[in-house]
């Protein structure tokens, strides 16, 4: 696929039923929530690994899961329903060596498109029709369904129902909030507001071509425990515990409400 003019790497996951309708089945497109390690992506949701580091489903294989909302979707729908369940990973997510395109449209949209477009190719090989496709997902997965719904009427792609639950509809105003507010024990944001913040801003910077972003957001001291949460989202217990701390560069709170639209 192709996102911002470079061609990168995607992954994903289809679950089929065994007992899947191969005349008529419905497709359900899911769309993943915000994760912080790679490996939450959806072709993680179920994975072999060795006795004693999972759940044992045969005498000869042993499974664990890093992607709890896609194994509850893949349970849902392909297990309960016989629907074929097809979820992407964004890019960073997954396999992908790239930064996340966390709440930047066009890649994200891309690469969502290119899912569906690859789940086609596999189910006609396998001589399974689709008749109807669903559209799911949950918080930036919500969003992201809302723009692939978007995106798949101007593509003239049916859809015959979507399901979008608590996408975060503006986030700008999301990201604007933990950049201005002032840090008290009544308006302390949730601790995955932070993390979240700088996903924001090193996808901005990657995607977007903001060099640069990052420094001039994130004021000196604290650059590192930025690079640090993102690697390692369990410091948001340590940013709970002093959240009189402002983190963002005051010029850059006072002029956040001009940050561009992705």
């Amino acid at each position: 696929m192709t996102a911002l003019n470079r061609v990168e790497q995607a992954t994903g996951l289809i679950a089929i039923p065994d007992s899947v309708d191969k005349a008529s089945t419905p497709i359900v497109s899911w769309q993943h929530g915000t994760i912080f390690s790679p490996e939450g992506g959806p072709s993680h949701a179920i994975i072999t690994v060795p006795d004693g580091e999972g759940i044992k489903i045969s005498d000869n294989r042993t499974v664990y899961s890093s992607s709890a909302e896609t194994l509850f979707n893949i349970a849902l729908f392909a297990a309960n329903r016989n629907f074929v369940v097809t979820a992407a990973d964004y890019l960073g997510d997954g396999d992908s060596p790239v930064e996340q395109s966390y709440l930047v449209k066009q890649p994200t949209v891309e690469t969502m498109v290119s899912q569906l477009s690859a789940t086609d190719v596999i189910l006609s090989a396998l001589n399974i029709r689709s008749d109807r496709l669903f559209v799911d997902g949950w918080s930036q997965g919500g969003l992201n369904s809302q723009w692939l719904t978007q995106k798949l009427q101007t593509l003239n792609v049916p859809v015959s129902g979507g399901a979008f639950f608590a996408p975060p509809t503006d986030p700008l105003a999301l990201f604007s909030d933990q950049a201005t507010v002032v840090r008290t024990s009544i308006t302390t944001p949730p601790g995955w507001a932070l993390p979240i913040s700088g996903l924001v801003l090193q996808a901005y910077e990657y995607y977007l071509n903001l060099s640069g972003l990052m420094n001039t957001a994130i004021r000196p001291e604290y650059q590192n425990l930025m690079k640090s949460i993102l690697s390692d989202p369990g410091l948001v217990d340590w940013i709970k515990t002093n959240n009189e701390t402002l983190y963002f560069n005051k010029d850059f709170r006072t002029d956040s409400g001009a940050l561009v639209d992705p």
